[in-house]
C-alpha cells in the first residue's frame, strides 16, 4: 500500500507519458521536414491524426471495463510503443496510423492518471497537490524538448529522435508500472437523471473551451517551425519548446493560488485572453522577443485552462459532472483536430503562419467573450 503523497508523485511521472506522446511531434517536426521533405500540410494532417485519436480515446476511456491499473498500463505501453514505432516506418499512412494510436492511448492514460492522482490528493486533504499531477505535462514537454534540442544540435535525424523519445517514455513507464493506478478501482459509468436541467452557463463554457482547444494548438504544433523562421538555422530555435514546457509547470502551481483568490472562472477567462495576446504577439514575428513572449503566454496557460475549465464544469454540474466533462473534452478535442489542418492550409506553400496565428487569436478572444459569468455564491 503506497502513501497518498507517493501516489501523487507517481501520477505526475505517469502524466509525462501521454503529454509527451501527444506533443513530441512538435520538436521533431523540423527534423522530419529536413529528412523526409514533410510538407506543412502533411504535418497538419499528422497532428490532426493524433488529436482525432485523442478524441476517440476520450469517448471510449470509461467504456474499457478494465481496472484503473490495467488501463493505465495499457496506456503506458500504447503510447511508448507507438512513439518508438515512428522510427521504423517512412510512409505518411503508417505515421498517420501510429499518431492516431498514440492519441487514443494517451487519452486513456491521461484521463485515468488524472483520476488516480486527484483522488489521492483529495484523500490526503491536499487539493493543492493537483498542481503536481498536472505539472507532469510540463515535465514531459521539457524532457522531450531538451532531448530533441540536444539531438538536433548533435546532428541527429528524425528516426533516431523518435526512438530516443520512445526510450525516454519507456523508462518513465517502467518506473510507474509496478504501482500504476489502484487495481481495485474500475472506471465509473456515466449516469445522469433524465429530469436534470442544464446547469447555468454550461453551454457557453463548453463552446468557450472548444475555442481554446482550437486557439492553443497552432503554437503547440508548429512552434519550432515558427522559431526557425524567425531565428534561422543557427540552433536557437530548438530551445523554445522546452521554454513552452517550463511555463506550463510554473503556471499550474500559480493557477491553484489564483483560482482560490480570484475564482476559477475569472482566472480561466484571463488565461484565454492571455493566450489570445500570445498568438497575436507571435503573428507579428518581428523579433525573437515577441516569439518568446508568445511561447510563455501560451505554454503558461493551456494546461491552466484545461484544469480550471474542467473544475468549473464539475462545480456547475455536480450531479452530471461526468457527462459535462465528457462534452467539454470532446469540444476541446474537436477544436484541436481542426486547428492544425486549418493553420497548415492558411500557412500555404510559403509556410507563413501569420494569418493562422491571427485566426487563433480571434478564436481565443471570442472565448473570453462567451465564457459565462461567475456563479452566484
Amino acid at each position: 500500500m503506497i502513501t497518498h503523497r507517493h501516489a501523487v508523485l507517481l501520477a505526475m511521472l505517469a502524466f509525462v507519458v501521454p503529454t509527451a506522446g501527444r506533443f513530441v511531434f512538435t520538436p521533431i517536426l523540423p527534423l522530419m521536414q529536413s529528412d523526409f521533405g514533410l510538407s506543412i500540410v502533411a504535418a497538419g494532417w499528422l497532428a490532426a491524426a493524433n488529436h482525432l485519436g485523442y478524441l476517440v480515446g476520450a469517448m471510449t476511456a470509461v467504456r474499457l471495463r478494465l481496472t484503473e491499473r490495467a488501463t493505465i498500463r495499457l496506456g503506458l505501453a500504447g503510447v511508448t510503443l507507438s512513439i518508438a514505432g515512428m522510427a521504423t516506418v517512412t510512409s505518411l499512412e503508417a505515421w498517420f496510423a501510429l499518431r492516431a494510436v498514440a492519441g487514443i492511448t494517451a487519452a486513456w492514460l491521461l484521463i485515468h492518471t488524472s483520476a488516480w492522482g486527484l483522488r489521492h490528493a483529495a484523500a490526503a486533504q491536499r487539493p493543492q497537490w493537483s498542481a503536481f499531477v498536472f505539472g507532469g505535462a510540463g515535465v514531459g514537454i521539457i524532457g522531450t524538448g531538451l532531448l530533441c534540442a540536444f539531438w538536433t544540435l548533435g546532428g541527429g535525424g528524425a528516426s533516431g529522435a523518435w526512438l530516443a523519445n520512445g526510450a525516454l517514455l519507456g523508462a518513465c513507464a517502467l518506473a510507474v508500472w509496478a504501482r500504476a493506478g489502484d487495481r481495485d478501482v474500475h472506471a465509473p459509468v456515466a449516469t445522469a437523471s433524465a429530469s436534470s436541467r442544464p446547469a447555468p452557463g454550461i453551454a457557453r463554457l463548453i463552446f468557450s473551451y472548444g475555442l481554446c482547444g482550437f486557439g492553443y494548438v497552432t503554437a503547440a504544433t508548429f512552434l519550432p517551425v515558427l522559431a526557425r523562421s524567425v531565428l534561422g538555422d543557427d540552433g536557437g530555435y530548438v530551445w523554445f519548446w522546452p521554454l513552452f514546457g517550463a511555463a506550463g509547470i510554473l503556471s499550474t502551481i500559480i493557477a491553484v493560488r489564483a483560482g482560490e483568490r480570484f475564482g476559477d472562472i475569472a482566472t480561466y477567462r484571463f488565461c484565454a485572453g492571455l493566450m489570445a495576446v500570445g498568438n497575436a504577439a507571435m503573428a507579428v514575428l518581428s523579433a525573437g522577443w515577441s516569439l518568446a513572449f508568445g511561447t510563455i503566454a501560451i505554454g503558461g496557460t493551456f494546461m491552466v485552462v484545461t484544469m480550471l475549465g474542467l473544475r468549473e464544469a464539475r462545480k456547475r454540474a455536480p450531479a452530471t459532472a461526468t457527462r459535462v466533462i465528457g462534452r467539454m473534452t470532446i469540444a476541446w478535442a474537436v477544436g484541436q483536430c481542426i486547428g492544425p489542418v486549418v493553420s497548415a492550409y492558411l500557412a500555404g506553400a510559403q509556410a507563413s503562419f501569420t494569418l493562422a496565428l491571427w485566426v487563433a487569436a480571434a478564436a481565443l478572444a471570442l472565448a473570453t467573450v462567451v465564457t459565462p459569468p461567475r456563479m452566484p455564491a
